[in-house]
């Protein structure tokens, strides 16, 4: 956040969809990964059973956050495109433009996600003599069977798709610039503008295959759940095994929120040199603290000296 808000970077569209970007993939972590933590680490019980808002709220800004990070990651992507395809436009592409798409596309998914304020509730029942709470989907039929498809569109496959649409078109744009100057005007390449073209190329596709691999999973197990809904049928090591299989896919999503403002930060040169340049000034910086802190130390430590010997007494002779 201290890199996109720099006085160079503050005013770009781009820095906009990054910023919010950052935030939301850090209120999804928070949210998301904070509930096993306290519930398998501390014991404590699971947050989402305290009562029917926090059943409701947990839920919704679970889906929400991860929903409206593919979509910051999709409006970010199309900018990319426009400013690439259609640089003329790129002058009306500013931070008001930026920020009302963000609040179009929050305001969507708030329509598509509010559903767990009506479909979810916190619910009682009776186990080995205990009253166990969950949070319970009234509608198992709609949360099995149609909402995991859903979840599926908007949380992996679109914006994958998207990805790989934009990346492609973006790197066929640079290779076909580059092909025409090179028959119109007889220039080549060179090395390093060849290697630049080619580490372009693998940044955007890894990114693109970064985002379905980490999402994909778990929206995948979300969809196959209604073959091992009912556990009552399950014999304990089949119970172990998907609840393994969830924990693993649970966690590889959250892989893709930590690492997805690197990778954007990454993909831009711009950002990329800033980067560089914040981190040498904040090294430089420490190293005339430390120069500095050494300098007093060694001025105080001649400053002790001077003063011990003219206090010492004198002990030369006297020949008189």
């Amino acid at each position: 956040m201290l890199l996109i808000t720099r006085k160079k970077f503050r005013t770009s569209a781009t820095s906009q969809f990054l910023l919010a970007l950052a935030i939301t993939d850090t209120l999804l972590l928070w949210t998301g990964l904070t509930r096993p933590w306290l519930l398998y680490v501390y014991n404590i019980p699971d947050p989402r059973t305290y009562s029917d808002l926090s059943c409701k709220l947990h839920r919704f800004i679970v889906y929400w956050s991860g929903h409206y990070v593919a979509g910051i990651i999709i409006c970010l992507n199309i900018e990319r495109f426009t400013v690439i395809f259609f640089p003329l436009i790129k002058p009306r592409i500013t931070r008001k433009i930026a920020w009302m798409a963000l609040f179009t596309t929050g305001l969507m998914l708030f329509i598509v996600d509010g559903h767990f304020f009506f479909t979810v509730k916190v619910v009682y029942e009776h186990e080995d003599g205990l009253i166990v709470k969950y949070c319970f989907d009234v509608y198992q039929g709609f949360y099995l069977h149609i909402w995991p498809w859903i979840d599926f569109a908007f949380y992996s496959l679109v914006p994958f798709i998207v990805l790989l649409i934009v990346n492609t078109s973006v790197i066929c744009k640079i290779l076909h610039s580059n092909y025409t100057r090179r028959r119109e005007l007889n220039v080549n390449l060179s090395q390093s503008k060849t290697i630049q073209i080619t580490s372009m190329t693998i940044v955007f596709f890894t990114i693109s295959a970064w985002h379905f691999l980490t999402t994909g999973p778990i929206s995948i197990y979300l969809i196959l759940q209604h073959f091992w809904s009912n556990k009552e049928e399950l014999t304990s090591e089949d119970s172990a095994y998907i609840d393994f299989c969830w924990a693993i896919v649970y966690n590889i999503s959250y892989c893709n929120n930590s690492a997805n403002f690197m990778l954007y930060i990454a993909s831009s040169s711009n950002f990329r040199s800033e980067f560089i340049c914040m981190w040498r000034r904040d090294v430089a910086s420490k190293n005339r603290k430390v120069s500095r802190s050494d300098s007093i130390k060694s001025l105080n430590n001649v400053k002790g000296n001077v003063i011990a010997i003219r206090q010492q007494p004198s002990n030369s002779i006297n020949f008189q």
